[in-house]
């Protein structure tokens, strides 16, 4: 059984990314993903999207589906790159859950609910990261 680590080890290769996916993550990985971000997992869940019940159902089912995984992997990846911007954890966490000016105010977790969202806050992190004007 994998270590909820290597998730974020996961979340820096796309093959990777994918093949853990495809299996369907793990509690742990939920759980780890969560705690990384500094949110409660009730918020968690609806950051990915699952409902309350069924987030929970899974703690006990062990695995998360592929829609699902996809979504969780979604933040693993936004974890990843923060951390490479902000240089560390606690820099990448209050970068994630605060306001910022260059998503129109709104915060960077709330706005990675979606897909494009998500996209929007990876590319804003990397012109931060190559100095370009946010």
């Amino acid at each position: 059984m994998m270590k909820a680590p290597s998730i974020i080890k996961a979340a820096t290769s796309t093959s990777a990314a994918i093949e853990r996916i495809a299996r369907g993550l793990e509690w742990a990985d939920a759980e780890f993903v969560a705690k990384k971000l500094g949110v409660p997992l009730d918020r968690f869940a609806v950051l990915v999207g699952v409902p309350r019940s069924t987030f929970f159902r899974r703690q006990s089912e062990g695995r998360f589906t592929e829609a699902e995984s996809e979504h969780i992997m979604r933040f693993a990846r936004l974890w990843q790159v923060a951390c490479e911007v902000f240089r560390s954890e606690a820099g990448a966490q209050s970068w994630l859950n605060r306001a910022q000016v260059g998503l129109d105010g709104n915060v960077p977790l709330d706005y990675a609910k979606f897909e494009l969202g998500a996209r929007v806050v990876e590319d804003l992190m990397m012109r931060i990261h190559h100095g370009i004007l946010a």
